[in-house]
């Protein structure tokens, strides 16, 4: 079975490039999902980039171990300002035959590798199209797509994906209850992602703060004119921790 992580959104509502943020020492959102991705598949693992694809492939370089990395491949789509659709089509279409793809968020870095190796072993013992997750009852990523499935993907625009595609294809879909818990949580906003660090304790590590540096906004406007990708993430990571030291004194 292999993978697809979806990393290459326009992150619009959070600002900054929100798979590259802190996710405990060592980690980002991205390559805390793609250690998920290894552990629960023994097949390829493509990784979609688009915003900040330069820093995005540096930290997956730098993060990878060598015994892991034939196995990941990084892709990038040019289009995906025009919506998750293209990001989708793009890592499927890196596969011309796979028994399943486990489709996977970079924003979702919660996730649970015991929910995880369960969803994949009911879509290898079922005959179900896709098998997806879900808390009481309804679909929420992520997902496995069978090869039945791959060649709708092509049809998918806009911000469509894999959602769509399964209310569509409903009565082939599989349910596997997760129940509630914060392995489902999207990184969509600063207040969830400064939530979720805080309760997981991925805060706590040593940094050199930032001086002067008091928003998001101020953060931003510095990685503008950064374009070297080690300066860039370091100024991320040192960035992000330091606002959210500010908001803990």
């Amino acid at each position: 079975m292999d993978a697809v992580i979806l990393s290459a959104g326009r992150a619009s509502r959070f600002g900054l490039p929100k798979f590259l943020l802190p996710a405990g020492p060592g980690y980002t959102l991205l390559t805390k999902v793609l250690k998920f991705a290894l552990q629960t598949v023994n097949g390829r693992v493509v990784v979609v980039v688009g915003r900040e694809g330069g820093a995005a492939r540096y930290a997956v370089k730098t993060w990878l171990r060598p015994v892991n990395a034939p196995r990941v491949h990084l892709v990038t789509n040019p289009d995906y300002a025009a919506g998750l659709s293209t990001s989708l089509k793009r890592g499927v279409g890196q596969f011309s035959r796979s028994e399943g793809l486990l489709v996977l968020l970079a924003d979702q870095p919660a996730l649970n590798a015991g929910k995880l190796y369960l969803l994949r072993k009911t879509y290898q013992t079922s005959s179900a199209w896709a098998v997806s997750a879900a808390e009481n009852g309804v679909q929420k990523p992520p997902v496995c797509l069978g090869p039945a499935l791959f060649s709708a993907v092509k049809a998918l625009e806009g911000d469509q994906g894999a959602k769509d595609l399964l209310r569509r294809y409903a009565e082939r879909v599989q349910l596997v209850e997760w129940g509630p818990g914060d392995w489902f949580t999207d990184v969509d906003t600063w207040e969830t992602y400064r939530d979720l660090i805080r309760s997981r304790e991925w805060d706590k590590e040593e940094f050199v703060p930032l001086e002067a540096l008091s928003s998001l906004q101020e953060l931003e406007a510095r990685l503008e004119s950064l374009a070297q990708p080690q300066a860039y993430l370091e100024t991320l990571r040192r960035g992000v921790l330091t606002l959210l030291n500010q908001q803990d004194a």
